[in-house]
């Protein structure tokens, strides 16, 4: 059996003789977890981290890049599961593209647990991104409309309610299902409010 543990780092980007180059030291990780030689490590690049936020490096696509074509094909099969992971954490330059930088924080938190297996940590984080998204809809107009407004910001409402009602915030614990539900729902959310709301200004 192969073991996959999953880590969210962020990999510092040098300069090497007038250009960049990524320069990635996985020994540190390598003893942590005990991966001897011989083993392969799968990366999944995400977002370039810079002063004023995250920027997506491949928005909205997958880019499979592999040396052996072993691992390319194995790489190609979890393309699906791959492919949410990245939008997931690919949403959280999204954000910080459109200014939401506080609520991109609390989405890579709750991503962030989500991966580390911790359920109702996941949903509370989750749930105040849509708490955020639903407070900051209020009162707003999307694509020249009222009634859209006020039908996202009741979406919203109930969103957030249902959220509330999983894991630990409403006295129960959250399951695996639970939190990748609320996972789906928030990221959804994220991705068209974030655009929408800074259309509105």
């Amino acid at each position: 059996m192969t073991a996959q543990p999953r880590e969210l780092v962020v990999i510092p980007i040098e300069k090497n003789q007038g250009q960049y180059w990524p320069r990635i030291i996985l020994s540190g990780m390598a003893r942590k977890h005990g991966i001897a030689k011989g083993y392969f490590v799968e990366l999944l690049l995400i977002n370039f981290v810079v002063a004023d936020g995250e920027v997506p490096i491949f928005q909205n696509e997958l880019k499979v890049v592999a040396s052996d074509t072993e691992i390319q094909k194995m790489l190609m099969e979890e393309h699906e599961a791959l492919q949410t992971v990245a939008q997931s954490f690919e949403t959280i330059g999204i954000l910080s593209i459109h200014g939401f930088h506080e609520i991109a924080n609390e989405l890579t938190e709750g991503l962030t647990r989500f991966e580390k297996n911790d359920n109702d940590g996941a949903i509370k984080f989750f749930r105040l991104v849509v708490e955020a998204f639903r407070d900051k809809a209020k009162g707003k107009i999307i694509d020249g409309s009222d009634s859209r407004g006020e039908e996202i910001g009741a979406f919203l409402s109930k969103s957030y309610s249902l959220i509330s009602n999983l894991g630990e915030h409403h006295g129960t614990q959250g399951s695996r299902l639970d939190a990748q539900f609320t996972r789906d729902i928030t990221i959804a959310i994220s991705r068209y409010m974030a655009q929408k709301l800074s259309q509105e200004g």
